[in-house]
């Protein structure tokens, strides 16, 4: 009997502990502004929670605390190196600032973010500039995966790119797969138990 406890205590353990991890990535351009720090390679910027600054254009004190976060932040309202000073001040670790208007097709979302005279030189956390479909991509993919109980998580690089990204399909099609992979294993783990209460 003692045998059978044992068994079952294991079985419940590896029931109630499992967790399948699948990130789906993909990769976003981006702009290194011209004040501030400059990403580099490292594990300093490997998968960091993205998070909205509140108020969004970051035109005045934050409201959340964006500690090690990455802040997302929409262009407008103020120059760059202010909505990136108010995201530093609110302990963000980088900023993403997305453009405030898709551009049409003959038009270039690529800018620099520069510095000013008053601002710039109290920076010290890198922050990047992108398209304004990737900013929209980007909260579309935050507010899914806070549907599901979870954060987007990115890695900042110097060659010009964000990843990895969760795009929406793939949050659902990986919180669907998890439900089915623990509906299995619950009925795996019910059925070995009634059959060792059995023996």
């Amino acid at each position: 009997m003692r045998h059978v406890l044992v068994v079952l205590s294991l079985l419940t353990i590896l029931c109630s502990a499992l967790v399948i991890e699948r990130p789906c990535c993909a990769k976003l351009r981006h702009i290194h502004a011209r004040f501030g720090r400059r990403v580099t390679n490292s594990d300093e910027y490997t998968r960091l929670e993205v998070a909205t600054a509140v108020p969004i254009q970051s035109c005045a004190p934050l409201r959340n605390d964006l500690h090690g976060k990455i802040a997302l932040v929409k262009r407008g309202g103020c120059n760059f190196s202010y909505k990136v000073l108010n995201a530093q001040r609110a302990h963000a670790k980088a900023v993403i600032v997305y453009d405030d208007y898709p551009r049409q097709r003959n038009e270039s979302w690529a800018i620099r973010m520069v510095p000013d005279h008053t601002n710039s030189s109290s920076v010290f956390i890198p922050s990047v500039f992108v398209s304004h479909e990737s900013g929209d991509r980007l909260l579309a993919t935050i507010d899914i995966m806070a549907s599901v109980n979870e954060t987007l998580l990115v890695t900042l690089n110097s060659t010009g790119e964000i990843l990895p990204l969760a795009t929406p399909a793939a949050v659902y099609q990986e919180s669907l797969e998890t439900s089915l992979m623990y509906f299995v294993l619950a009925i795996v783990c019910i059925a070995i138990m009634h059959w060792l209460q059995r023996t």
